[in-house]
């Protein structure tokens, strides 16, 4: 019975203590005007609105690839050069949805890391068209920039003009290059 009222007891002092807290976390949230979701919305907006990340015109690209692409497919695109942004943008998967500095390409799958060192080689290379076939790739995209001013055209993604394979779709002022893939026989 002395268990009981000691419990009894406590239990006001628990409901008020939360009480408390839930009152404090409403009053922040109020004060902060929600916890400050439009300030980080407007610094976000910011950054990546017309670059540094993704520029206009590189928007502008990713819409036209929007046009062209399967609903199911995905596109080979350089993880560098801002184009992961492309599923955010304009709900179109790419292979690579995330930077990959050059030193960390080796954790990759091997499937990743081959398409990087070797999509160049789709017209002759069957294990690049393999994957490619896998993942219904139909397109490239290329963005004209870089996330940051050191990195580069990934090995594999340049010299692509001279694939046989690739159809030039679209190309801007800026650099912003997207590519159809239309396989031609394998060659030697």
């Amino acid at each position: 019975m002395l268990r009981r009222f000691q419990a009894a007891k406590r239990l006001p002092a628990k409901r008020l203590v939360a009480a408390v807290i839930i009152a404090m976390m409403l009053a922040i949230g109020v004060l902060s005007e929600g916890f400050y979701a439009r300030t980080n919305a407007d610094r976000m907006a910011q950054a990546f609105g017309d670059g540094p990340t993704v520029s206009s015109a590189e928007q502008e690209a990713m819409q036209a690839l929007a046009e062209m692409t399967r609903p199911d497919g995905r596109v080979m695109n350089d993880p560098n050069d801002g184009s992961p942004w492309m599923w955010a943008l304009v709900d179109v998967q790419p292979m690579f949805g995330h930077v990959v500095n050059p030193p960390a390409t080796p954790g990759l799958s091997d499937e990743r890391q081959l398409l990087l060192s070797s999509f160049s080689c789709l017209d002759s290379d069957s294990a690049v068209r393999d994957i490619v076939e896998k993942y219904e790739i139909s397109c490239v995209f290329l963005g004209a920039g870089y996330v940051r001013p050191y990195f580069t055209r990934m090995p594999g993604l340049q010299g692509l003009n001279y694939v046989d394979s690739l159809r030039e779709a679209y190309s801007d002022d800026h650099g912003n290059r997207i590519y159809r893939i239309e396989l031609v026989p394998l060659q030697e």
